[in-house]
């Protein structure tokens, strides 16, 4: 009795030793046997046909390794055309065994050598890159172990692609090479170098441990982030701010560069070509509401700073802030607008109604918006302290604004009533008079052109909810102060008064009294468009101009129908001498062609 419990003691130790020799000696083990069983076991929970192509081995010690030598990943079942979601030339795992005993999934070494990820959404929206989800209600059982850290992983050779058929655009990521590192309690650190369609990239970020991200409760930093693409560099840091008192995260920005348009090459849109830029803020963003302060812009001699404030409490968001504009160039304005792509022609659509105005954008936020432009400045225009105030309130917009544009002050308030049934413009306008030779001068005209315009009154206020009703309802009364227009130092054309009103539903009228020539002068005129019985269009015409002892009349009215015929009816009296000496030219011109 005693020999065989001695034997099968012995056999039993023998046992043990030989499974800690094979555990520690790292001898591979070939697992090919279960390649069949593997790829059918994969391929039925992906939904997609999975092979592996080369040797699988595991090499047994208290860090196993697994070596994969190839493995695909087809698209999804049913899926037309050909093409796969995902290969990889070779792969390489290493898991520590005693973590995982108390349910800690530590990576220490993850190796992936020569990827190709395939991304595609189709024209139907369907995509090969969605995995099945778990129904509505349905409680998914948490797994055992969840990852708590990755030693090391490495790339090389990493080839990612997305087709967007969609909207016909397709982008590529190449990956020469990456590294990282995010141990439970050591600095999380990646890199990585490659191309964006064919443009150099790099990113290098390092932040706080893995275990003080993924703990709820700690505030984790966000130390270095670096990312290069195209000339242009973005640099973050920041902390992600975790505690019983505050959640929510800051952001330090800073962005440089000097080639937009490639930037915009690389990621399949089109971007203006603006030079050298500059771009530096610190967002915060916490519960309901995210900031932007220190905002700091340069680009195309224009230079920017701010703080701006989204809000979004109920019952709408709300945006707050103050922008200041030291230099403002309209190079910047014509960067982007000629930068605008060619829209696809569209077929037009026959309505008999008129689309309204977007008035319901006004309900969208609600905002206290304070702007502040020091200095406009180009090789024909310059404007200087223009302030304006966007206060936006349910709907209802309020801009008052105040400046200095071409050595003439301005100031002015705009209102809209978008909260009523039928939305209401108002527009007040009104500026000090100017000399007129440095207008002139400024837009590179005669230098012998001078003069004085008066100061102007501006007064419109219309309603309706599409354009043709806003023009129709259209109440306006101009006034101009006293001008005068000289040429080389002699007064050709003075007005006492000129002004222009309409009221809504009838004609603008012009009137104006003055001098030409030192000759007294008087002029009346009248134009504008009404709606008569049978859908017939009137266009009444009026001029009455008196001016040196002789009189111009000219009357009448164009017609229009549903079939865009027009005819007119008019009447035209001209009586008097010389008109101020023109017509005395026109009579010596017809005079000797007579002849």
């Amino acid at each position: 009795m005693k020999r065989r419990i001695k034997t099968i003691l012995a056999v039993s130790l023998s046992f043990l030793a030989l499974l800690l020799v094979l555990l520690f000696s790292g001898i591979p083990i070939p697992l090919d046997f279960l390649d069949s069983r593997l790829e059918s076991l994969a391929t039925n929970l992906l939904n997609r046909k999975v092979v592996l192509h080369g040797p699988v081995r595991l090499r047994p010690s208290l860090k196993p390794v697994l070596e994969l030598g190839g493995l695909t990943i087809g698209n999804p079942m049913g899926w037309s055309g050909e093409g796969h979601l995902l290969t990889v030339a070779s792969g390489h795992g290493q898991i520590s065994l005693l973590p995982l005993l108390k349910g800690k999934f530590l990576i220490n070494d993850l190796i992936f050598e020569g990827v190709d990820l395939q991304l595609v959404t189709r024209a139907d929206h369907t995509t090969n890159y969605s995995f099945g989800e778990s129904e509505p209600g349905t409680e998914t059982k948490q797994p055992s172990h969840a990852l708590t850290g990755l030693e090391h992983i490495s790339l090389h050779d990493i080839h990612l692609s997305y087709l967007d058929v969609l909207n016909g655009r397709e982008y590529m990521l190449n990956v020469d090479e990456a590294h990282g590192r995010g141990a439970p309690d050591s600095p999380l650190y990646f890199s990585l170098h490659g191309t964006v369609s064919e443009q150099p990239v790099s990113l290098e970020f390092k932040g706080g441990s893995l275990g003080e991200l993924l703990e709820q409760t700690k505030s984790w930093p966000l130390t270095e982030g670096t990312l290069s693409l195209a000339d242009t560099t973005l640099d973050l840091s920041g902390t992600l701010v975790r505690s019983d008192y505050e959640t929510g995260g800051y952001l330090a920005i800073s962005l440089e560069g000097t080639h937009l348009e490639e930037i915009g090459e690389a990621l399949g849109f089109s971007l203006p070509e603006i030079g050298d830029f500059s771009l530096k803020t610190n967002i915060g963003v916490y519960p309901g509401r995210a900031t932007f302060t220190g905002i700091e812009l340069g680009v195309l001699n224009s230079s920017l700073k701010g703080n701006l404030e989204f809000s979004f409490h109920d019952p709408k968001p709300t945006l707050s802030g103050t922008v200041d504009i030291q230099t403002l160039h309209p190079a910047l304005f014509s960067a982007f607008t000629n930068n605008q792509t060619e829209s696809v022609p569209m077929k037009k659509q026959e309505s008999t109604e008129l689309a309204a105005l977007p008035w319901q954008m006004l309900q969208f936020l609600d905002s206290d918006l304070h702007l502040k432009i020091a200095t406009v400045q180009s090789d024909t225009f310059y404007a200087d302290n223009l302030q304006a105030v966007v206060s936006l309130v349910d709907g209802d917009l309020l801009v008052p604004f105040s400046g200095t544009v071409m050595d003439i002050q301005v100031d002015g308030k705009l209102g809209v009533s978008g909260s009523e049934s039928t939305p209401s413009v108002k527009l007040d306008f009104s500026s000090k008079s100017a000399a007129l030779a440095p207008l002139f001068a400024a837009l590179g005209k005669q230098q012998d052109i001078g003069g004085e315009l008066g100061a102007i009154a501006l007064t419109a206020r219309t309603s309706g909810k599409t354009l043709p009703e806003l023009i129709k309802e259209l109440d306006l009364n101009l006034e101009l102060g006293d001008s005068r227009f000289l040429v080389q130092s002699d007064q050709v054309f003075s007005a006492s008064k000129l002004s222009l009103q309409r009221r809504s539903n009838n004609p603008f009228v012009l009137s104006a009294s003055g001098e030409v020539l030192d000759r007294p002068f008087h002029l009346k005129a009248s134009a504008g468009r009404r709606k008569g019985a049978k859908d017939i269009h009137t266009s009444p015409l009026h001029l009455q101009f008196d001016a040196c002892d002789t009189e111009l009349l000219f009357d009448g009215a164009l017609y229009s129908g549903r079939e865009d015929n027009t005819v007119g009816d008019f009447q035209f009296s001209l009586n008097g001498e010389k008109l101020c000496g023109f017509l005395g030219s026109v009579e010596k011109f017809i005079g000797e062609k007579s002849e």
